[in-house]
């Protein structure tokens, strides 16, 4: 009866669609999606639309299988089920890289809307590498004013990210690169900047942790002359030796990197 429906119409539904795979194995369902699949041109857009729902959340390899090696239609697929990361890494394989480049574009709004929605955590520095990526894809795609443009977002992006408290090694390695970015983009002062910015930095960093480690290292050492009860000497001394050793290796790095300069 639903076959007869859906000719009628000239396309299924999902749950039409879910019928014909009612009772299949995991292969034979592969097999009639491939067989579908395979005369694509011949359905109407809602029926390939609901068989490409139907291959949401199946791996690359599966996908593969199903789309017979066509790396346009499998980046359709992922397109058409939001997966713009798998779309766009797709796409590239195909050599269509303009589409590459707009995949993950959309990949980025996607991003800002789930973590507006606080569905999604992501490490630093990520939604700058999603847009750096389309910006490389435009650039080898020969458009170099949409690259730019995506180029000089990108390093927004990077900007936004940038958190000194928690994650100062992977801050200065965003502004290092950030810094290559400008360069990339023929604004060499401004890298110069930003590198000299990360120099003064370390210079005030590197005496202050040196001063801080042996001030507190002097201090809870300093225990053992108040004369206190012996448990609370020993993890004073032992919390004074770290601060210690911590202000010794800052003041090491500090002298050294004065001498390179």
């Amino acid at each position: 009866m639903a076959k007869k429906e859906s000719a009628k119409r000239g396309d299924m539904t999902y749950a039409e669609v879910q019928e014909h795979l009612k009772g299949k194995s995991p292969e034979e369902v592969q097999s009639y999606l491939k067989k579908v699949l395979s005369h694509e041109k011949m359905l109407s857009e809602k029926t390939r639309g609901e068989i490409y729902q139907h291959l949401k959340g199946m791996s690359d390899h599966t996908i593969e299988y199903i789309t017979g090696g066509n790396l346009e239609k499998a980046a359709k697929i992922y397109e058409y089920n939001l997966n713009f990361e798998s779309a766009a890494l797709t796409w590239k394989k195909a050599g269509k890289l303009d589409r590459a480049a707009e995949a993950y574009e959309k990949d980025l709004s996607q991003f800002d809307s789930m973590k507006k929605k606080r569905q999604i955590v992501a490490s630093i520095g990520y939604r700058g590498e999603i847009l750096e990526n389309a910006a490389r894809c435009w650039e080898q795609a020969g458009k170099s004013d949409k690259a730019k443009e995506a180029f000089e977002k990108a390093i927004v992006l990077y900007g936004e990210d940038i958190d000194w408290v928690e994650h100062k090694n992977e801050s200065e390695r965003i502004i290092a690169h950030c810094a290559d970015l400008e360069e990339k983009l023929g604004r060499p002062e401004t890298a110069r900047e930003m590198r000299a910015g990360l120099r003064k930095r370390e210079v005030w960093i590197s005496p202050l942790g040196a001063i801080l480690g042996i001030v507190g290292g002097i201090f809870f050492l300093s225990s053992n002359i108040t004369g206190n009860a012996i448990g609370s000497q020993t993890i004073s001394n032992w919390v004074g030796a770290t601060f210690l050793i911590v202000g010794l290796i800052a003041g090491f790095f500090w002298v050294k990197n004065r001498k390179k300069k």
